[in-house]
């Protein structure tokens, strides 16, 4: 149902702006909080929108019910005050509203801006959003009303497709710059789900489910180690860390299996699942469009392995803060290592028999729709090409971000420019701020000069007052005198018999 659906949404919603304000203390928490609560509103009017666009030619909530409706070609024609839409553009639009919900709840370009600044949460927190809930959300809810993506006309899934690979080259190379350790991870978040879009703009549900199962593996697994890495040295910037693997080993080896998962290395989950996006890519978009995910790829592995080298290798940048390390005790260590465990295997239930084992005989496919599901297709010369691109990935970050790190200073040097753009995240951040300041701030100015000083003063207050004039200056009409009444009659009188006579009424 649409309308508990949407509910449930908006509970998501406000959880996360009170998690994500949990030390509300701090200045930084308060408006990271209220910037995620505010920006992912501005998507869930579209989503609501596009609820109501569903049930006004349906007449039910019903997801079923609705997409029985669609097939049957209900919103064919369907018309909006006149503006004349014809065939599939009443269902076309009505998709884009549900999508651009999507779009603010996972943080996909231009509402994205929300996301990196919700670390400033706990890490706890930073996991359950980031990797099982919240941002997941909307990628959930564009596959469970994806048969009306499909009625729709294709410019539906192309903006699908379109809006999750710009996402995805967005935040890699914005994850190129960054150095908070928690921020790091939560570009690779805005890439994973950028690609799960991809996934489904591409037409293929499946690819985009199995990305969102085994992403809450790793990611949960990142965002904890990152917690584990906070709680030993209380250091965010991995500028400040370094040499953490002699003092945290098993912190840091669950952290290389969640980095690996990342990049998409062979066998471990991610591998599996950033594939399948990829083939789907491959047979149903443009080349042009496979090239630009495969880049993506080559630059997540690059940015992935400069995180992992800054903060586990090489000589340490902090001698006291690495010099009371240490990895954590047992109650947060062991679901580290469980978590590493399950990114490791977890992708290999797209095989037929960990699916017998698990009671779906169809595999992966069938455990997402039940009925006629959608195969597994591994493609090698997908598979190929991308862990070739990963592993240069890893080896052009090894080179760039060695222990002396000249090269990456070097090229640092050379394209001033660009880093500064990325470190800006695009100036994105900045023109919204611009808007707000000087458009938002102006009219919000003017509407209340104009509430107080006409609404207010001159409206209501001048209507009060124009009643207390008039009581005021009528009481002297009732001077309790019998001759003041006699000449009121007559001059009220001889008034009448003048129009009489002149008007001749």
């Amino acid at each position: 149902n649409l309308l508990l659906l949407y509910g449930a949404w908006e509970g998501v919603g406000f959880c996360s702006f009170l998690l994500i304000g949990f030390w509300w203390e701090r200045r930084s928490a308060a408006e990271a909080a209220k910037k995620a609560f505010i920006t992912t509103r501005i998507g869930d009017v579209g989503f609501l929108i596009g609820i109501l666009l569903l049930w006004r030619e349906a007449g039910t909530f019903d997801i079923t019910e609705i997409f029985a409706f669609a097939q049957r070609g209900g919103f064919n024609n369907a018309d909006i005050g006149g503006l004349g839409l014809s065939g599939n553009a009443y269902l076309t639009l009505a998709v884009l509203f549900l999508f651009a919900g999507a779009v603010g709840k996972s943080g996909q370009f231009p509402l994205h801006v929300w996301l990196p600044d919700a670390m400033e949460g706990p890490t706890p927190v930073s996991a359950l959003i980031h990797a099982a809930t919240m941002v997941v959300a909307g990628v959930y809810m564009v596959a469970r009303m994806f048969p009306l993506f499909v009625l729709a006309d294709d410019i539906a899934l192309d903006v699908v497709t379109a809006v999750g690979l710009i996402t995805v080259l967005m935040s890699a190379t914005m994850g190129l710059v960054e150095t908070d350790i928690k921020r790091v991870i939560a570009y690779s978040t805005l890439n994973s789900l950028g690609l799960m879009f991809v996934a489904l703009g591409s037409g293929s549900v499946t690819a985009a489910m199995l990305y969102l199962f085994v992403h809450g593996f790793f990611k949960a697994l990142l965002f904890l180690a990152s917690g584990s890495v906070i709680h030993a040295t209380e250091k965010q910037d991995i500028r400040e860390l370094g040499g953490l693997a002699a003092k945290m080993p098993v912190t840091a080896a669950v952290f290389g299996i969640g980095t690996l998962a990342m990049i998409g290395v062979i066998p471990l989950s991610g591998f599996w699942a950033k594939d399948e996006v990829l083939h789907a890519l491959d047979q149903h978009r443009s080349v042009v469009l496979y090239m630009l995910a495969l880049i993506s790829v080559f630059i997540t592995a690059l940015y992935m392995t400069r995180l992992f080298i800054r903060t586990f290798l090489f000589e340490a940048r902090d001698r006291v803060a690495w010099g009371h390390s240490h990895d954590a005790e047992p109650l947060m260590t062991l679901p580290l290592v469980v978590l590493a465990v399950l990114t490791a295997i977890g992708g290999f239930v797209v095989f037929g028999f960990v699916g017998d084992a698990l009671g779906f005989p169809g595999g992966f496919g069938e455990f997402v729709f039940f009925e006629d599901p959608e195969p597994f297709d591994f493609a090698w010369d997908v598979a190929i090409f991308s862990t070739a691109l990963a592993i240069g990935g890893i080896v052009a970050g090894w080179y760039f971000w060695s222990e002396r790190a000249e090269p990456a200073r070097r090229a640092g040097d050379v394209l001033q420019p660009a880093y500064e753009t990325l470190r800006n995240r695009y100036y994105i951040d900045d023109a919204y701020q611009w808007v707000i300041d000087r458009v938002v701030l102006t009219v919000g100015a003017i509407v209340a000069w104009f509430d107080r000083n006409i609404v207010n003063d001159t409206a209501v207050d001048g209507s009060a007052g124009l009643g207390l004039f008039a009581g005021f200056e009528l009481k002297f009409l009732e001077t309790g005198k019998l001759p003041n009444y006699a000449l009121a009659i007559i001059a009220g009188v001889l008034g009448l018999a003048v129009l009489l006579l002149v008007f001749r009424l």
